[in-house]
Parts: C-alpha cells; sequence; structure tokens
C-alpha cells in the first residue's frame, strides 16, 4: 500500500484499481481516481470488481450533477444580470415607488 501512495499517474492508479490482484489494493486506488476521464475508463475496466465499478461510477455521477447544477447557477446568474442591465436602462425605471 505504501507504493501505491507514491504513484501520482492516475492512468497508473486506474491500472491498479482495475487489475490488481488485491481487492484492498483495487479499492485504494480507485479512490484516488478523481478526473472524468480516468472514472470513465475505470466504470469500463473495473467489471470484475464491482466495488471499484460502483465507486467510479458514483463519483462519476457526482461530478456530472455538480456541473450541471453550477451550470445552472451560472446560467440564472446571467440571467438576473442582463435583467438588471435591462431594469436600470428603461427610461423612469429607476423609481417604483408610488407616492
Amino acid at each position: 500500500m505504501t507504493a501505491l501512495a507514491r504513484i501520482e499517474d492516475e492512468a497508473r492508479l486506474v491500472h491498479h484499481a482495475s487489475d490488481n490482484g488485491i481487492a484492498a489494493v483495487r479499492l485504494a486506488a480507485a479512490e484516488r481516481v478523481s478526473s472524468p476521464s480516468g472514472l470513465s475508463t475505470l466504470v469500463k475496466q473495473a467489471r470484475r470488481d464491482k466495488q471499484v465499478a460502483r465507486l467510479a461510477r458514483e463519483r462519476l455521477a457526482r461530478q456530472r450533477a455538480d456541473a450541471e447544477q453550477q451550470a445552472a447557477a451560472s446560467a440564472e446568474r446571467e440571467r438576473l444580470l442582463e435583467a438588471s442591465k435591462r431594469t436600470r436602462t428603461v427610461p423612469g425605471s429607476h423609481s417604483t415607488r408610488r407616492a
């Protein structure tokens, strides 16, 4: 396991997570894979180890959901910013109070 801790190359981690003969090493390597491409590769290659495949699928799904949520929030910010700009450029819109 200490040798695994020194591995920084994600492709090597994917290799160990999918092909190592020791289940604990496969799982430890899988936990260190973090990029979407590495997780996708791991999902495809880790079919014999259901725990590793599930971990990779769940992390990949979480990353995708987070990215979608971030994109939606960004789009909402842009929509609000544009609405704010339009409100400021309409003549007489600076005062909405009635006497």
